[in-house]
């Protein structure tokens, strides 16, 4: 297999001068080698970007033959049959049709992780050249210097190049989701603004969290155990305001013991669903995650891999708005995922 590897790069200029008009460059790296190509910086300019390049990196992967049947079928374009609602176990569950493109937690879990650890590797190596440059040549830049990066896949490497499912956190901006005027405006909104200083710290810190995954899975990791502290802080403040002076006065709340043990008490009427919740896929990762933070923080030990950081953030904002349900913002409940919900049915069966 051949994986293809690209990183559009907006906010860093490079002069491509010393290349006699060429406008691609290939560099050598311990790696291997990457196409440097650049774009006009004219025409970047008139965009309001200070010049852009793309790195393309591809590379031989070898495969082991426990993995080749499945790793050709899927560079081959196969996929799993349109109709499945689960994951497929094997290659004998995947097929060519005109169906849409599903994404890799929909394919055997073996196929999925190598995927996913190649994809990590190749785009890992590409980020850190981009953060060099803007490191070492004293660019300042937007946050994220890259406007995207893709991987693909080929069995030949010539021809039939694949898009893999990309990895990075999809950050939703007004284009992605219109709200109509009628419902900005509506009466519970405008008080929501009245009465509340905006979005909850914890909301807030998330959104920070997304913004550096893609920079530093460390610090996103941080910033996200981060918002659960915060939001289990403000959450229990609220329902408790005699208590408030002594929750927030503790640095790093033991969000574990305090969701096991007192929430239940504070909020008997969710009970029930606060046990359930407990049990989630996102309860038990952040969790775990709590530890990872500890280590990263106290002791400089390497943060979680970007596709573990993504699932993080998905299950820190499941918590987020769990919390935010139990404050009384029942509206929350629109943005609980399939698991989360089911924390409320299992509650009344």
């Amino acid at each position: 297999m051949y994986l293809k590897t690209t990183a559009v790069v907006e906010d860093i200029k490079l002069s491509a001068r010393s290349t006699g008009g060429n406008h691609k460059r290939s560099v050598s790296f311990p790696f291997g080698d990457v196409e440097i190509e650049f774009f006009d910086v004219r025409d970047n300019y008139s965009d309001g970007c200070r010049g852009s390049f793309k790195l393309t990196y591809i590379k031989e992967v070898l495969v082991s033959e426990q993995l080749k049947k499945l790793v050709d079928a899927y560079c081959s374009g196969k996929k799993p049959k349109s109709n499945s609602n689960s994951r497929a176990i094997s290659v004998c569950d995947l097929t060519n049709h005109d169906g849409p493109e599903l994404p890799l937690s929909m394919y055997p879990k073996q196929l999925e992780q190598f995927l996913k650890d190649e994809v990590y590797q190749a785009s890992n190596r590409l980020k850190t050249f981009i953060s060099t440059l803007r490191w070492r040549f004293n660019i300042d830049s937007k946050l994220k210097p890259w406007s995207k990066i893709n991987s693909l896949c080929s069995g030949d490497g010539k021809s039939n190049w694949r898009i893999i499912s990309p990895l990075e956190t999809h950050i939703r901006y007004a284009g992605d989701n219109v709200i109509p005027i009628d419902l900005a405006t509506a009466e519970d909104t405008l008080e929501l603004s009245v009465a509340e200083d905006g979005e909850p710290t914890g909301h807030e810190l998330l959104r920070e969290a997304k913004e550096v995954s893609n920079i530093s899975v460390r610090a996103s990791l941080i910033m996200a155990i981060a918002s659960v502290e915060v939001r289990l802080k403000d959450l229990i403040s609220s329902r408790s305001p005699s208590s408030e002076w002594l929750i927030k006065s503790i640095p790093s709340p033991p969000v574990v013991k305090i969701v096991a043990r007192y929430l239940p008490e504070l909020f008997d009427e969710y009970k029930s669903e606060i046990e359930a919740f407990k049990k989630t896929k996102h309860f038990k990762l952040i969790d775990k995650q709590i530890e990872k933070r500890n280590e990263t923080s106290h002791l400089g030990a390497e943060g979680p891999k970007d596709m573990l950081i993504y699932e993080l953030l998905e299950s820190v904002k499941q918590f987020l708005w769990f919390c935010d349900y139990l404050s009384g913002f029942h509206w929350a409940r629109e943005f609980f995922d399939q698991e989360t919900e089911s924390c409320f049915s299992i509650s009344k069966e």
